[in-house]
């Protein structure tokens, strides 16, 4: 098939090739999305009766085309694959939705067509909400959901996302699985066992239970009475591990009266592979299975519309279309659940059913995959829409079937929460609370569905609670179910409908008891809108008529919790002359002060129904007692809070009949309750009659009325006078009406009135003359209204005996000064949730009484010194939640409150001010983490540590700069770099001593600068610098860290990183730091704080932006971008790059000796005091401030943000001088040299003293400051030690005695090297020798016998240079023998010349087998100044080695040396060999042995070749160029005067120097 996107090359691409042998459809899939799809139209191909048995990858043998690439990861499965399980396999860390998500968790689908519009995100299109398709556009009809705007758990849709446990202290809700359940179980099980008491159910359901059919059996099911079907959904639960018998678990056989035949019209025929039948279509063999030993839930779902067909085992899914379509599959015939032997005969692919069957459930409709999906969580219930349910299948077995009881498909797989307690002493109650959800968008109330276990004897109860993120608004109880005394492991469908018209948490109550047992809940899903009224299963009738003398009445489900939306009705009827006593044994119903929710009322008769109460609550008489032979109850509850119901007793006794006395009360208005208020009062309660609904006041209100309680009606007006005679009153409640006016003198002469409650309406202003004469007011309330303004004249009359005015939650904007003038003995004044911006000064000097003044939630900008003034006797105040700009804040603001004992504020230097004024007060605010009220910083830890940090950082790195100013390095490109390093740590000590000074500066008075401090210029540009110096800092160690890998890791395949490129680099840093830095100080709005008045690094005291609290301050996103990714990236990039570089070097140091692993350790611990430093520093940025993000990093106290801030953030910059510069060996080198340079100098007048190494430390720091200014002042140092060539032992000729020759030498090649060397009588063999287990390589040189004095003079020197120590740069001589001595196996060596008898040998290790001139012209091969520089370390040490052996080699040139594996960085070693024309001083030149500078000539031809060998070696070399010294060594060497030119020794020392300057680690191994 052909692809509509391309494959780019050198890039990983993943695949997904899906072929679908069903549908006959192939799709492909790259990297998660769909690149094409093609329909196979030719012949079926069963791979399985094919011969093929190996996948062919890379090549293609019928076509031989050839795979050019790679291939990983390979993946085959036996199904096909979904896209979501495509997408899942691309980005497996990645959510399934690769665009957006739907609210419901779904994933939208992007193109999809709407009105022929194509829509590539989120659209409104006919909606207020933005929404989106959910399944692909291909299908007829597809489904959509709302998009989701939030991430996270903050909105209530599925599962228990972000829950927790309220109270750690007992048992806890815990995730868990099946397996965890079953062992509790047992252990309940086990527990009832030890107390003789019953583990099983005491009663097993109709439908719990499965059937056994075992091989060869003759019973079965049979259904012979479905009707005709148009659509069916056929579910059942089934568990096989046959794979003999293709096992058909459901056949339905039917005569078509069309044709007059028997047609087999629904089958699944095949365990082993499904076919399936529905009417007269059928299927090819699918690739389900079902014999595998496990509960399968399987699902056959059809519809004649378009006969489209889905088969469903375990929620896989295949799908297909014009099965049958458009006919009715006639009813009547034989519907047969676990075919015989017998009846398969009838069906060739059919076969008998072998395994476990249990509930199979008919519906005559087709299931959604909604209901599909609850119904396969778990098996045990009956579903009231089946046509033919489980439970009747009992009904019409046939033959011997195995019926075995509780069905163990019960519980299926998947993860659940469960509390269990295993207490036996105490009950326990424990919570499981989630976070705070949002609002839904999507309706008034939300439906909760979910399954829930109940397991355990004893008290067993499960509660849902909500709490409404209102003020002083209670956790209700929703739904509750009683689930006592239950060992029956039954999922049960539970459902509550909830409230969501603003923010709300719901929790989960679990009251074990004090029995062991367990309650668990899974499944949970959320749909918008009103459960149904009723549950899943269908619930009994509650009315009933009583007839008998004496009886219970129970509510519905007791002794559960009834359901919502009840209304029940019973009528007990006795006979005549008979009364009826109704007793309350139990009694819980949801409350209400007039029980309009859940309530039960009884009646007395049944026609005229008297009522004899109404009862909610808990609240209810003993018994109640009708006057007649009849009564009537009638219960009713709401769709929210529900109880444990009611249990209620009554009798009947013969009636005695007395007068009763009536008493009617005249003028009460027809709309109205009136009631005494005691019974020796004629004083009234007016209430509204049930029902009711009042527009407007009764004109006819008795003059006795002394309460009014009209709330919660339709009043919308009220006229002058119209209480204007109510001489009785004293409370007045006209709340939550719809009064939008009300006249001038509407409350009259209400002179005795001492509470007016006019809250919750529409008044937008109160009239003048509104509360005249009312003389005796106490409490007015008009909260919750619209008045915008308080003039002077609002309440002009005199309300001398008001304490108690609350104008909260209006809309004032304003407020005259002379507002509360006439209010001399109001005591508590309620002006929250306004948006009152100004307070006039002396507002409230006539409230002198004034003791609680609430200004929370307005919008204050300004205070002044006479806001407060004539509040003297104020207790409390409260003035959070407002916007009071810190610089109109004087610090006087709060004096003449010399009473105020609390203060609730938003900014803890309004405190100060306010402790400043009123000593002793307690202030209410958030803590500053750094500051007090004396000190910029208040801990004298932290005062410390800034000051011991910022000197250290400071000092330590500007002696860097000095020192690497004024000691010139060669390897430019690392000391510009750590000179850069120490620049930017420079700043932060900078900003630390800045920070430092201003806290000594104002210390013991620091509130009184705070504001102008944080909002000023000097904190902007210390943020700035702080900022810049960690930003700066960390990507100059990422920089580094980068040369450093590419130098041990890459050493050959990446190219350093050389000065031009690190002077544009570091630019960029310096940029990029600086820019991010200076950002936030430009103006930009999106970094200010309003709130606080400040800038980006304003918000603390210390003027670091860190983000490591829950609290979102303006920028946070800025700088946890910054802080938290940024660092992050950079530290596992170091964390990665330091291990590689580890590993790298511990790999290749294996090998090595002793005292080359203490080097290793050496450097070891280097790098992890590197990694550790930059860990201890970042780490704990990073993970608090995720941690603070999410919510689950506690510190109320911010001690963690004070530490951090001025502590762990500044330590890199004070630690890194010494990890990158003065723990090198290379400074302690150099200082330790300049040191013995200085006492050489003063040697002349000083008697030098003998320096211990502990010594020489101490003197290392004390001369350190001297190197710098000698070396920036010329002074002449002590120059480099010279090296007279030692002298060699000659030993006179002698005759030269075989050494033990090697075991049997296996000859393998003949060589290309030393080329020079080899002629018709000397030639070069490769051999091994040695077992195999301990085999060795041989460079074996062949002497003829005209060459014996040649040989014996090689073998002289050979063994001459092995005298001593060995020399690793040296060839290592093995032995030499005569040929005849020798054992030579010839016999894989076909072509080889035979060694003559009379011949010579001698032997080499042969480890290095690599010219340096076939090294340098290797392919990838990028040969480096580390690598030219470990080379000629190598050689120099071996001609220093020949030169002491008085050695002249002749003949050292590229072809000469051999290149191996080196156990060091970067991982090579060099060896000279070809000694074929070297010389001895001491035996070719014996006239020169007394003359030492003609020694030092000869020799000195050795130091000349080593130059020509450099030479060729820097032509070669990519950067050598950067080094000018390299350039002055290879001229040196080149030197025809013998006394420039330096001897090997001088040269070695040169190259050494070169070596630690340019080595990365700065140890060589």
């Amino acid at each position: 098939m052909a692809s509509d996107r391309d494959i780019h090359a050198k890039v990983w691409t993943h695949m997904v090739f899906v072929w679908n042998r069903s549908t006959r459809v192939g799709k492909f899939y790259l990297n998660g999305a769909s690149a094409g799809e093609q329909h196979y139209t030719g012949q079926d191909i069963d791979l399985n009766l094919t011969n093929h048995t190996t996948y062919e990858l890379g090549f293609k043998k019928d076509s031989k085309k050839t795979l050019h690439g790679s291939l990983r990861d390979l993946m085959v499965f036996l199904r096909p694959l979904t896209f979501g399980e495509a997408f899942i396999l691309y980005s497996p860390t990645r959510a399934l939705c690769p665009i957006r998500s739907t609210a419901a968790g779904g994933c939208c689908e992007f193109p999809f067509v709407y009105k022929n519009t194509e829509h590539n995100t989120c659209t409104n299109v006919d909606s207020e909400r933005l929404w989106c398709e959910v399944k692909s556009r291909n299908q007829r009809h597809p489904m959509w959901g709302w998009c989701s705007i939030y991430a996270g758990c903050f909105q209530f849709y599925e599962g228990l996302c972000g829950w927790r446990n309220w109270n750690q202290s007992v048992s806890p809700w815990k995730q868990a699985v099946k397996l965890d359940m079953e062992t509790l179980t047992k252990q309940v099980k086990s527990y009832l066992q030890s107390k003789g008491g019953n583990s099983e159910p005491d009663f097993i359901k109709d439908s719990n239970y499965q059937l056994d059919f075992v091989e060869n059996h003759s019973g079965h099911v049979n259904i012979t009475d479905l009707p005709n079907l148009v659509a069916f959904t056929i579910c059942f639960w089934m568990k096989t591990t046959d794979n003999t018998s293709a096992g058909t678990p459901i056949w339905y056989r039917v005569r078509y009266e069309t044709n007059g035949k028997y047609i087999t019209t629904i089958a699944l025929v095949d365990y082993r592979g499904f076919y399936i039948y529905v009417g007269g279509s059928q299927s090819t063999k699918t690739n389900s299975t079902a014999n595998d030993g496990y509960w399968h839930h399987i699902c056959l779902v059809w519809t004649s519309e378009g006969g489209k067909f889905t088969f469903l085992n375990d929620l896989s899914i295949l799908s297909g279309t014009k099965f049958s379509e458009g006919e009715t599959i006639p009813g009547g015939g034989q519907f047969i659940v676990g075919l015989t032997e017998d009846l398969a005969k009838e069906d060739p692919k059919a076969g008998q059913f072998i395994g476990l069957i249990s509930h199979v459930n008919i519906f005559n409709k087709a299931l959604d995959r909604e209901d599909i999906e609850r119904i396969s969580l778990s098996c045990g219930e009956d579903f009231s829409r089946a046509i033919f349910p489980w439970s009747q299948f009992i009904n019409s077995l046939v033959g011997d079937v195995k019926v075995q009881k509780p069905a163990l498909c019960a519980d299926f797989k998947g993860y659940r929460f469960m509390v269990f307690n295993n207490n036996t002493s105490q009950p326990q109650t424990s919570f499981f609370e989630s976070p705070l959800y949002e609002r839904s968008y999507e309706g008034h109330k939300i439906c909760v569905r979910f399954r829930y276990l109940i397991y355990g004897t004893g008290r067993h109860f499960l509660r849902i609670y909500q709490q409404l993120d209102l003020i002083d608004y209670p956790r209700r109880l929703m739904w509750a179910v009683n689930g006592s005394n239950n060992t029956d492991v039954i999922w049960k469908y539970g459902r509550v409908t909830l409230p969501s018209v603003t923010k709300y948490k719901v929790s989960l109550e679990a009251d074990l008891g004090s029995e062991p047992g367990y309650i668990s809940v899974r499944d949970v899903h959320v749909v918008p809108g009103y459960c149904h009224p009723l549950p899943f299963r269908a619930t009994k009738e509650c009315d009933r008529n009583f007839t008998a003398i004496s009886g219970i009445i129970l509510s519905p489900h007791h002794p559960g919790y009834y359901p919502p939306l009840m209304r029940c009705h019973w009528t007990i009827n006795v006979p005549r002359g008979n009364t009826i006593k109704l007793r309350f044994l139990e009694f819980q119903l949801e409350d209400h002060p007039s029980c309009s929710k859940d309530s039960l009322e009884i009646y007395s008769e049944l026609t005229s129904r008297k009522l004899l109460g109404k009862y909610c609550g808990e609240r209810f008489p003993a018994f109640v007692e009708s006057s007649s032979n009849v009564m009537v109850i009638t219960f009713e509850s709401n769709d929210k809070i529900t109880g444990l119901g009611f249990k209620l007793h009554y009798t009947s006794e013969k009636a005695d009949i007395d007068e009763k006395a009536c008493f009617q009360y005249e003028g009460c208005p027809s709309s109205c309750e009136c009631n005494p208020v005691s019974r020796k009062s004629l004083e009234m309660v007016i209430t509204v009659k049930k029902g009711r609904k009042l527009t407007a006041l009764p004109g006819n209100i008795p003059s006795k009325a002394a309460v009014i309680l009209f709330q919660r009606n339709k009043i919308s007006y009220l006229s002058k006078k119209q209480l204007s005679d109510m001489s009785s009153l004293k409370y007045l409640d006209l709340s939550g009406n719809r009064i939008f006016r009300i006249e001038g003198g509407a409350f009259g002469n209400a002179s005795v009135l001492q509470t007016l409650k006019l809250d919750s309406n529409f008044i937008r202003a109160l009239p003048n003359g509104m509360l005249d004469n009312m003389n005796n007011l106490q409490t007015l309330d008009c909260s919750a209204n619209l008045i915008d303004t308080i003039s002077a004249n609002t309440f002009s009359a005199s309300l001398a005996s008001l304490t108690t005015l609350s104008l909260r939650q209006n809309r004032i904007k304003s407020i005259e000064k002379d507002a509360f003038k006439l209010m001399n003995n109001l005591q508590y004044l309620y002006l929250q949730e306004n948006a009152v911006k100004e307070i006039p000064d002396g507002l409230f000097l006539g409230l002198s009484s004034l003791k609680i003044l609430n200004l929370n939630v307005n919008q204050i900008m300004r205070l002044s010194s006479k806001t407060f003034a004539g509040l003297s006797s104020l207790e409390k105040l409260d003035l959070r939640n407002n916007s009071l700009d810190m610089k109109n804040v004087p610090a006087d603001a709060f004096s003449g409150l010399e009473n105020l004992k609390e203060i609730y504020l938003d900014e803890y230097i309004l405190c100060c001010y306010a402790e400043n004024v009123v000593p002793g007060v307690r202030c209410i605010s958030p803590k500053d983490e750094f500051s007090s009220c004396s000190d910029l910083m208040k801990n004298k830890g932290v005062q410390t540590c800034v000051w011991i940090l910022g000197l250290t950082a400071l000092v330590g790195n500007l002696l860097v700069i000095l020192l690497r100013v004024f000691v010139k390095e060669d390897n430019k490109v690392h000391s510009f770099l750590l000179t850069n390093l120490a620049i930017s740590d420079l700043l932060m000590g900078v900003y630390l001593l800045i920070i430092a000074f201003k806290d000594v500066q104002w210390q013991g008075e620091y509130f009184k600068h705070d504001v102008n401090w944080r909002s000023g210029l000097t904190c902007a540009f210390t943020g700035v610098l702080s900022m810049a110096s960690s930003e700066i800092s960390v990507l100059l160690l990422t920089l580094i860290t980068t040369d450093r890998l590419i130098c041990i890791v890459f050493p050959f395949k990446m190219r350093r990183i050389n000065r031009k490129r690190s002077f544009i680099i570091v630019g960029g840093i310096w940029v990029f730091g600086t820019m991010i830095s200076v950002i936030p100080t430009l103006g930009f709005d999106y970094f200010f704080d309003k709130k606080r008045d400040v800038g980006f690094y304003g918000k603390s005291a210390v003027c670091l932006p860190l983000q490591l609290s829950t609290e979102r301050q303006a920028g946070w996103e800025y700088a946890v971008s910054i802080f938290i990714v940024l660092n992050f990236v950079s530290f596992m990039y170091i964390l990665t790059a330091y291990t590689a570089m580890y590993l790298r070097v511990k790999g290749s140091a294996k090998q090595v000796r002793s005292t080359n692993m203490k080097r290793e350790s050496k450097m070891a611990k280097r790098m992890m005091l590197i990694v550790l430093t930059d860990f201890l520093c970042w780490m704990p940025i990073i993970f608090i401030g995720l941690l603070s993000l999410l919510g689950k990093f506690h510190d109320p106290e911010k001690q963690a943000y004070v530490w951090i801030a001025v502590f762990v953030l500044p330590l890199n910059s004070a630690l890194n001088p010494i990890l990158y510069t003065f723990s090198t060996p290379l400074v302690k080198k150099k200082i330790g040299e300049h040191i013995d340079s200085l006492i050489s100098f003063l040697e002349p007048t000083v008697r030098r003293p003998t320096i211990t190494p502990g010594q020489k430390n101490f003197w290392s720091t004390f001369f350190f400051l001297y190197v710098i200014i000698a070396k920036g002042k010329g002074v002449p140092l002590k120059p480099l030690p010279t090296s007279n060539p030692n002298k060699s032992n000659c030993q006179p000729d002698k005759i030269l005695e075989s050494e033990r020759p090697e075991s049997e030498l296996k000859l393998v090649e003949i060589p290309g090297i030393f080329a020079d060397e080899t002629s018709l009588s000397v030639g070069f063999v490769v051999a091994c020798c040695g077992s195999e287990e301990n085999s060795c390589v041989r460079l074996i040189k062949h002497f003829s016998k005209i060459k014996e004095e040649d040989w014996k003079k090689e073998v002289e020197l050979a063994k001459e240079l092995r005298q001593g120590l060995e020399h690793p740069n040296i060839i290592k001589y093995c032995c030499h023998s005569e040929t005849e001595k020798s054992v030579v196996n010839y016999k894989k060596a076909e072509g080889f010349p035979r060694f003559r008898k009379s011949s010579f040998l001698l032997c080499f290790d042969f480890s290095a087998n690599t010219t340096l001139e076939e090294y340098l012209i290797s392919d990838g091969i990028i040969f480096n100044v580390d690598s030219l520089i470990a080379v000629a370390m190598d050689l120099i040490s071996a001609i220093q080695h020949l030169e002491q052996k008085g050695v002249v080699h002749n003949n050292i040139t590229m072809s000469s040396v051999l290149i191996g594996k080196g156990f060091r960085v970067p991982p090579i070693t060099a060896v000279l060999g070809s000694f074929g024309f070297a010389q001895r001083v001491c035996q070719d030149f014996p006239e020169c042995i007394l003359d030492g500078r003609s020694v030092e000539d000869i020799l000195g031809k050795n130091i000349l070749q080593f130059g020509f060998v450099l030479s060729e070696m820097m032509r070669n070399c990519c950067d050598s160029n950067e080094f000018e010294e390299l350039q002055e060594l290879m001229l040196l060497c080149l030197e025809q005067n013998p006394e420039v030119r330096p001897n090997a020794c001088q040269a070695k020392d040169l190259v050494e120097k070169l070596w630690y300057r340019n080595d990365i680690w700065d140890t060589p191994l």
